[in-house]
């Protein structure tokens, strides 16, 4: 088997997309360990992925190509993962496993239904961490219906791969899919890259999700109903009771009135006025004051 190319190139024009692609070197031919991935990611992608194959021979050879080290680098952007496959004699072929990106109204039902969810809310916006996204956020993504794994429900993009093959996702996209999986187990942040969105801007979007929860909760009326902000420990935000018997509070004294407010001051006498009638700035000055002092009054009620 010849060496393997470079990263697949994509010849379709992608979509512009804030997304920025990642390359990954081929992995090695491996023996033994677990094709599907360890990680719940890599497992729930392999689970789907196996699924949503129509061949029931593909999945087979896929593993096998996946472990025999026949998958060149791997290129992972929003909705596309590419890589070339080499399969013996027929030498080597472009393939290209889409996903479809999600719109922006379904990341936005998906951070509101993470924003309920105080633990994966608590992992989710701490620091960026090789542990990535925990694995609760894919029960959120089911529980409102937003596929971040592929879902033969959905209308998913056709694999694309030069063997020909005219059933779905073809021993190779299979393959391609496998080591996907191991990928998820390194960075399980790139399921959101390859459905459209930089881990970054996810974090800041669910943080945004949270604000607007706690400011409808904030501009709600009082025995409205509704729960408690995301995150909030029970209780939090009620009245605490009023004490009863000696320990209520005594009202407070009213307070002594304030006294007159002092006389204001006499205008400028027109002498020290008439000195200075060739300094303009001077001239400024006084009229200044005297417009002051004439507001003064009429704001105190003193004319």
């Amino acid at each position: 088997m010849s060496p393997p190319p470079g990263p697949a190139e994509d010849d379709a024009t992608p979509a512009p997309s804030e997304v920025r692609p990642r390359g990954f070197p081929a992995f090695p031919a491996r023996k033994g360990g677990r094709v599907r991935g360890r990680g719940g990611w890599a497992r729930a992608w392999s689970r789907a992925l196996e699924q949503a194959v129509v061949d029931p021979q593909s999945p087979a050879r896929g593993r096998t190509m996946a472990r025999t080290g026949r998958i060149g680098p791997i290129t992972v952007s929003a909705g596309r993962i590419a890589a070339r496959v080499h399969d013996g004699e027929d030498g080597w072929h472009r393939t290209v496993l889409a996903l479809r990106v999600l719109a922006d109204e379904e990341w936005e039902r998906l951070w509101e239904e993470a924003a309920g969810r105080p633990a994966l809310l608590a992992a989710m916006t701490a620091e960026p961490s090789s542990a990535g996204p925990p694995d609760e956020l894919l029960a959120a993504a089911q529980a409102c219906g937003v596929p971040l794994l592929p879902d033969p429900r959905e209308p998913e993009p056709e694999p694309e791969c030069d063997c020909g093959a005219p059933e779905f996702c073809c021993a190779h996209a299979a393959g391609l899919g496998y080591q996907m999986a191991w990928l998820l187990d390194e960075e399980p942040e790139l399921l959101l890259v390859v459905r459209g969105r930089e881990p970054a801007r996810a974090r800041s979007e669910l943080r945004n999700a949270v604000l607007r929860a706690a400011l409808a909760e904030a501009r709600r009326p009082p025995g409205t109903g509704g729960g408690p902000p995301a995150g909030a420990r029970p209780g939090a935000g009620e009245a605490a009771p009023a004490p009863a018997g000696p320990a209520r509070r005594r009202p407070a004294r009213p307070l002594p009135p304030l006294p007159p407010l002092p006389p204001l001051p006499p205008l400028p006498d027109d002498a020290g006025a008439a000195e200075d009638e060739d300094d303009p700035h001077a001239l400024l000055v006084a009229r200044a004051a005297e417009r002051a002092r004439a507001l003064l009054t009429r704001a105190l009620g003193l004319h």
